[in-house]
C-alpha cells in the first residue's frame, strides 16, 4: 500500500471517529459488532449527504486497514455495513458517461 493511501485512510478514519464518538482516535474501538453498527449509520448518513457510494467503500476500507483483526474475520466481519454498502449502490448506480460525439469518433 503506497504511503499517501495510508495517510488518507487514517486521515479518514480520524474524521470518522470524530464524528461519530467525539473523541480522538487513540480510544479505537475493538467491538467488531459495535464498529459494524456504527459503520453502518454512518454510511447512512453520508448516502442522505448525496455522497456516491466510492465514500462508503473507501470509510469501509480505511476501517478494517486501521483494525486488521476485522480483516481476519473475514467477509463476514461487518454484515451491516457490508448490506449498507451494498443498498446504497443499489440506489445510487454509477453512472454512464455520454455517447462521444459523432465529430470526436472521427477525429480520431
Amino acid at each position: 500500500m503506497r504511503p499517501s493511501t495510508a495517510a488518507e485512510y487514517h486521515a479518514l478514519y480520524e474524521a470518522y471517529l470524530q464524528s461519530t464518538l467525539g473523541e480522538p482516535s487513540r480510544r479505537l474501538v475493538a467491538d467488531a459488532e459495535v464498529v459494524d453498527d456504527i459503520l453502518a449509520e454512518t454510511m447512512e448518513e453520508l448516502y442522505y449527504e448525496g455522497l456516491p457510494p466510492s465514500e462508503g467503500q473507501k470509510l469501509k476500507a480505511a476501517t478494517m486497514f486501521i483494525l486488521p483483526q476485522l480483516k481476519a474475520a473475514g467477509p463476514r466481519s461487518l454484515p451491516k455495513s457490508t448490506q449498507a454498502l451494498k443498498g446504497w449502490r443499489k440506489l445510487d448506480p454509477p453512472r454512464s458517461r455520454l455517447p462521444l460525439a459523432y465529430e470526436a469518433v472521427i477525429l480520431i
